[in-house]
């Protein structure tokens, strides 16, 4: 119960209390970020604390948990920070912040595991032993109150964070594809000098451009349609309507259906809702065998 606690106030500090801006200068708002964590920590492990129905010791299972977590925590964040200096220069930026973002955000998971471990008698056995079983098919029984932790971990892991995921494996949005919006003609004339000096006639040259304007608030929305396709594909998948799937990949392309015709933005399309649905999939498979 402790681990799923810690681990929504986890995304919740970092996905929703963390802005863009605190993103890209994180080592300008480290401290602002460190008292978001702090604040929804302190939160979380409090009500660990009175709801387990134990006069334990206030110290050691609220100030020091949360101390160190936090402690950690710092100490994740200062390696991102510094961490791209290690890698080489001709790595792709996009393949070092994928890795740089996952290995962030597991260094974090093990963090709550150790705190937890020490802090709140976490069995790492028995979870280890319980991950094993679901990739032998068998399922997961958890009290109600851890399911709907799992469930809201889950949530924010298929929404903001997949989609941060997906954003970073796209790396970013190509320029050509945002400079102009609607359509021009470019149209030719041939003036023949044998016949008449006087008479033109109209060529058939004739070529067209389409362009796409892509303001902040269309990209808002598809990242919230993105939000709402994996939520789908989830429910189908624990369904088991896997045919349906096949529906809202057809409805997705059928919306983008005339911006196809540039190579680019098919590549960029396909490659972030076959990453979607992929990761959709599997976050169904795992559902499904918890609940």
């Amino acid at each position: 119960m402790i681990v799923l606690g810690l681990l929504v106030g986890h995304l919740i500090a970092d996905f929703y209390l963390q802005t863009e801006k605190m993103v890209l200068e994180k080592k300008k708002y480290l401290g602002k970020h460190v008292f978001h964590h702090t604040m929804i920590t302190l939160l979380v492990v409090t009500c660990f604390y009175i709801g387990s129905g134990h006069h334990q010791n206030l110290l050691y299972h609220i100030v020091l948990p949360t101390i160190l977590l936090i402690m950690f925590h710092i100490l994740i964040d200062l390696g991102k920070i510094y961490a791209p200096r290690i890698f080489p220069i001709n790595i792709r930026t996009t393949y070092r912040d994928l890795i740089l973002f996952i290995s962030d955000q597991v260094l974090h998971l093990l963090s709550i595991f150790v705190i937890a471990f020490f802090f709140f008698d976490f069995d790492i056995i028995y979870f280890w032993d319980q991950i094993l079983s679901l990739f032998e098919g068998e399922s997961i029984v958890l009290a109600p109150g851890e399911r709907l932790l799992f469930l809201l971990v889950m949530f924010i892991i298929v929404t903001v964070v997949t989609g941060h995921v997906i954003r970073i494996l796209l790396g970013p949005f190509h320029p050509h594809l945002a400079l102009f919006e609607g359509k021009y003609t470019i149209s030719g004339h041939i003036y023949s000098d044998t016949l008449n000096q006087n008479r033109k006639q109209q060529s058939g040259i004739s070529e067209e451009y389409s362009y796409l304007l892509f303001t902040q608030q269309k990209l808002s929305r598809g990242k919230t349609i993105g939000y709402i396709e994996r939520l789908v594909v989830i429910l189908l998948v624990i369904q088991g309507a896997y045919g349906a799937i096949g529906f809202v990949i057809a409805a997705k392309a059928l919306a983008r259906f005339k911006q196809m015709d540039d190579r680019d933005w098919a590549e960029y399309f396909l490659l972030g809702t076959l990453t979607s649905m992929f990761l959709a999939i599997v976050y169904g498979m795992m559902i499904r065998q918890m609940i």
